[in-house]
């Protein structure tokens, strides 16, 4: 082979490497776009989350049910003789 053989086959493989490398840059550059995307859907899905752990706190809560069951239902404390207890089964 000659020299301007070595040197047409040497262009080319530095082309077809800048080629790879500016693929990979692209590349690089939408899967950054679509790591922001998914950062920000799931920023919004932790609030949606942490908003609906507070709502459901705040539903179970004690003070909130038995506020309920005097005023909605009508509902009165359990008397004593109603009461039942279990022994500990040990």
């Amino acid at each position: 082979m000659s020299w301007k053989s070595w040197g047409f086959l040497l262009g080319g493989a530095v082309l077809v490497l800048a080629a790879c490398f500016v693929y990979l840059q692209v590349e690089q550059t939408r899967c950054a776009y679509r790591v922001a995307q998914l950062q920000q859907a799931y920023g919004k899905w932790y609030e949606v989350h942490r908003r609906l752990e507070i709502e459901r706190t705040h539903l179970r809560s004690h003070k909130r049910l038995r506020e309920l069951g005097r005023d909605v239902f009508g509902l009165e404390p359990a008397r004593g003789d109603r009461l039942w207890t279990f022994a500990d089964p040990k």
